[in-house]
């Protein structure tokens, strides 16, 4: 996918060992992984101090026959990586996937992904 300065994220793809997963709506990285900055105050604004944050991302998976989420839950020590609409990747290695939840008659799944370090943009 060329990348266009004017076009903004529409939609993600999803892959987990290289393998598309099909999406239903919005999904999100929750967090990059990168240090969040909590500001210091007392008297007044003193600076900041960095807290560790692990990477996260949720998505909604499309139940269809070639996709389990039984074998989805046992997935560890894999890489995930999320394709932008833009042509932007984000790239987790050591990946896990810390819940499977919400499985619905409706035909969908959600799916919460975890790691060690943090997405890599390419």
């Amino acid at each position: 996918m060329a990348e266009n300065k004017n076009q903004i994220v529409g939609r993600f793809y999803l892959f987990m060992n290289g393998k598309r997963l099909p999406l239903e709506g919005d999904g999100s990285i929750k967090s990059l992984g990168t240090p969040s900055r909590e500001t210091v105050v007392g008297d007044q604004a003193h600076g900041y101090k960095e807290v560790p944050k692990a990477p996260e991302a949720e998505f909604t998976v499309v139940q269809k026959s070639d996709v389990s989420p039984t074998e989805i839950a046992k997935l560890s020590d894999f890489t995930c990586k999320v394709e932008a609409d833009t042509g932007k990747s984000y790239v987790l290695a050591n990946a896990w996937v810390g819940e499977v939840s919400d499985i619905s008659g409706g035909g969908s799944f959600k799916v919460t992904i975890g790691g060690v370090g943090q997405f890599k943009e390419t």
